[in-house]
């Protein structure tokens, strides 16, 4: 989510930074077309489609106007988005503007049957980016080498920030934001098209709806996901503030505590230390409790698995030793997976080395009867419906195993020698391919 956030951010800064150039129309005392302007468009629109590389199937175009070097046209464009198109009497130095757009100077108004709304162009592109809302109206805020950024307003009374990359196309990347993202991104700007009341009302609705015993003080957009979603974190008038995730549509989808945020990028509205010093202390309970001796200093929250049941799942490291680990919670209880079974499981430690995993597996393998196998090498096989597996090799140089897991937890099964595994794939690591 952080590079996503951190390339809108970027953008939107060099989209002010640059704006767009300021398209003029040269009047010249006209002289008498030596084409019926009805036939000139219809010839020069495929030229200036091309030439300005616009995201245009032609659906119409309208001669506005024509001089003895240049020609203005209008394009209505299969896609839903028109444009007012200036160009030389070839086609040549094509320079477009969309029909959306109000910044530009140029005295031409879209009034093809297809351009009349020119908002409803944006609609395609709102409803890939996930959100419902029906759009009433909009403007560009501005363009990039590779995005335009536009303000939206939908018919809710809500407003929205919506990016699309360019080239257009069925797979150009679209993401919308709410109206606080702008002011966010871009400080001292905010929507026009809609109000800030209704945008703030929004927003503190789903601070509502995350049962948290808060009074909000301030709230501050963060930043949305690879999915669509968006990130909000909220202050509180007393204790600790929290972040809420919402989908892409708005709705509520669940609370993270600001001592639980740092893979979002952490709180900055509340002060944190005291309630990360308090989920310490409740993670390192869990953690012994399921087994694994572990002072817990540091954490990272994963995000929710599709069809998972856990209330969180987040990993750990150690003060007292050198392998950390992945905790499955469920209320206040946890499974607790090493890192290397982590793997298979769907997650992927950042705090712990793989290496540091190996006496773990060692231990795990004296629980099935494998006393002298030290494990050296260990590799993440993958994952059945009910089973996760591990390769392993051995220190002594004898053949290694294929481990088997229940989905989840951290008591082996089964240990299959390389030499008997073929049915599970095989073994590849070095020293047990021989096997």
């Amino acid at each position: 989510m952080r590079s996503l956030f951190v390339g809108l951010v970027a953008t939107a800064l060099a989209v002010f930074a640059v704006g767009d150039p300021v398209l003029a129309f040269q009047a010249k005392a006209a002289k008498a077309p030596k084409v019926d302007p009805v036939v000139e468009a219809q010839t020069l629109a495929p030229v200036v489609i091309q030439g300005a590389k616009l995201p245009c199937t032609l659906a119409d175009v309208r001669n506005d106007r024509s001089s003895d070097k240049q020609v203005v046209l209008e394009l209505a464009c299969k896609e839903g988005i028109g444009f007012i198109v200036v160009s030389a009497k070839d086609g040549s130095n094509a320079q477009a503007q969309e029909c959306v757009d109000t910044r530009q100077k140029i005295d031409v108004v879209c009034s093809l049957p297809g351009n009349v709304n020119p908002a409803k162009g944006l609609q395609p592109y709102v409803t890939r980016a996930g959100s419902d809302c029906v759009v009433d109206k909009a403007n560009v805020l501005g363009t990039t080498p590779t995005k335009t950024i536009y303000e939206v307003g939908c018919t809710n009374g809500l407003g929205q920030m919506l990016s699309i990359d360019l080239p257009r196309g069925d797979t150009a990347k679209v993401v919308a934001a709410p109206c606080l993202a702008i002011s966010a991104l871009l400080p001292g700007k905010t929507c026009s098209l809609t109000t800030e009341a209704a945008n703030l009302a929004a927003v503190k609705a789903l601070a509502a709806k995350a049962d948290k015993p808060c009074a909000v003080t301030k709230e501050r957009y963060v930043g949305a996901g690879e999915d669509g979603s968006q990130y909000f974190e909220y202050a509180c008038a007393s204790g600790p503030g929290f972040m809420v995730q919402a989908n892409a549509k708005g709705e509520y989808k669940r609370t993270v505590s600001c001592a639980l945020a740092s893979g979002l990028g952490g709180c900055t509205l509340s002060d944190t230390k005291a309630a990360v010093a308090n989920q310490s202390i409740a993670y390192t309970n869990m953690v012994k409790a399921a087994g694994f001796n572990c002072d817990v200093n540091k954490f990272l929250l994963f995000p929710p698995k599709a069809g998972s049941t856990a209330t969180e799942t987040v990993e750990f490291a150690c003060a007292n030793r050198r392998d950390g680990g992945v905790a499955i919670i469920n209320g206040s209880s946890a499974s607790v997976l090493n890192c290397m079974l982590a793997q298979p499981n769907g997650y992927r430690c950042s705090y712990t080395k793989p290496e540091d995993a190996y006496p773990a597996l060692t231990d795990n393998l004296k629980t099935l009867g494998k006393q002298t196998c030290a494990v050296s090498n260990a590799r993440a096989i993958g994952a059945s419906t009910k089973s996760a597996f591990l390769e392993v090799a051995c220190a002594d140089g004898a053949q290694g195993y294929i481990v088997a897991y229940p989905l989840g937890l951290n008591k082996p099964t089964e240990a299959v020698l390389c030499s008997q595994a073929g049915y599970l794939g095989g073994c590849s690591l070095p020293g047990n391919k021989k096997g």
